[in-house]
């Protein structure tokens, strides 16, 4: 009898086996537990039969704070969308797209009146203040006021977007028309006498040298040697003349 119940045990031990094979993803390791293939798991989680796929792991747009303080961390479809375990793809909510849903989608495509483009990229335009202030470095012959933003270094600086609506367009969308813009018919002149001036602006290029620091010296002008630049205006229909 004794010999019985042991070889029962033997065979039993023989033919156990990690759940569902692994599924096929996986190799069956001590104990009858699966170690998955990368991307392979089981609902989400490491381990188990190994019969659900992982979806792509992006910067997460919100969540807690670990203990560290550290927040937007890696999530699966970015917390902006469900993974199908069967494709290993992400389905994003509303507003998401791409690879894990990392980046975010323009409304109705800027209703083909726009583009859609980054958070990074919208930094630098041709609108009143954008331009750059070399007095702040001592340059000479330069006026101040206003200054070139930086660029943008934000978290969400390449993943979030925005339209730059096409010129005559405006709007989230860029589904609006713009209408001409002029004085109020009720605005009234301090003084009819004068007559109206034309503006003129004037642009002057100074060499800064290598080290920024260069304002006079005798070989500034060769600094321009080979070089160009162009002007692009921006009306308040949006626009642009270059």
């Amino acid at each position: 009898m004794k010999f019985f119940l042991l070889a029962s045990t033997v065979v039993g031990l023989a033919s156990a086996a990690c759940p569902n094979s692994c599924s096929g993803h996986g190799t069956c390791g001590a104990n009858e537990v699966c170690s998955c293939y990368d991307g392979w798991g089981m609902g989400g989680a490491p381990g188990g039969d190994c019969s659900d796929r992982f979806c792509p792991y992006e910067l997460a747009w919100a969540g807690a704070p670990n203990k560290a303080g550290l927040t937007h961390l890696y999530s699966e479809c970015a917390g902006k969308g469900v993974c199908d375990r069967e494709t290993g793809q992400c389905e994003c909510f509303g507003g998401f797209e791409g690879k894990g849903c990392g980046r975010q989608s323009c409304p109705d495509d800027c209703s083909g009146h726009g583009t859609c483009e980054f958070q990074n990229e919208l930094t630098f335009g041709t609108v009143w203040g954008d331009y750059y202030d070399g007095s702040a470095y001592g340059f000479r012959g330069l006026g101040s006021g206003a200054t070139i933003p930086a660029a943008d270094a934000s978290w969400d600086a390449d993943r979030a977007r925005a339209c730059v609506c096409d010129g005559g367009w405006s709007g989230i969308n860029c589904a609006s028309r713009m209408c001409a813009s002029g004085n109020d018919v009720m605005d009234l002149r301090a003084n009819t006498g004068v007559a109206a001036n034309a503006q003129v602006q004037t642009i002057t290029l100074i060499s800064g040298g290598a080290d920024g620091g260069k304002t006079a010296a005798a070989d500034a002008p060769t600094d321009f040697n080979g070089k160009s630049f162009a002007l692009t205006f921006t009306s308040k229909m949006n626009e642009t003349f270059t």
